[in-house]
């Protein structure tokens, strides 16, 4: 039986890191997550059947790079479609955290 390729370094400094991640690159918990956080009038537009995982550093149209965290790509309405999905976690309470997330 052929190993999967762990799709993250060894080297993130936070084993919450490393839950988080692996968490986020599972289609279904993805599924799961948006389906229990979204609108609903989202949801009726987004195919989430056909999640896909995608790299996690890309070049748009205007060849700008970029890297994220974790991305997906879906349908709306029958054209492409991309996720990307930020969760931001702390292990100290931080009374600044609503302001640095723009939320006052």
């Amino acid at each position: 039986m052929k190993s999967s390729k762990n799709v993250f370094s060894d080297d993130l400094h936070q084993p919450h890191d490393k839950l988080v991640k692996n968490v986020l690159t599972d289609p279904r918990q993805v599924k799961a997550l948006l389906q229990a956080y979204l609108p609903g009038a989202l949801l009726a537009i987004i195919d989430l059947s056909c999640l896909q995982l995608q790299p996690n550093n890309y070049v748009d149209h205007r060849q700008h790079a970029y890297a994220v965290d974790v991305l997906y790509k879906t349908q709306i309405a029958d054209t492409d479609a991309y996720i990307w999905i930020l969760i931001e976690h702390q292990s100290t309470e931080d009374p600044w955290s609503y302001l640095a997330h723009g939320r006052c």
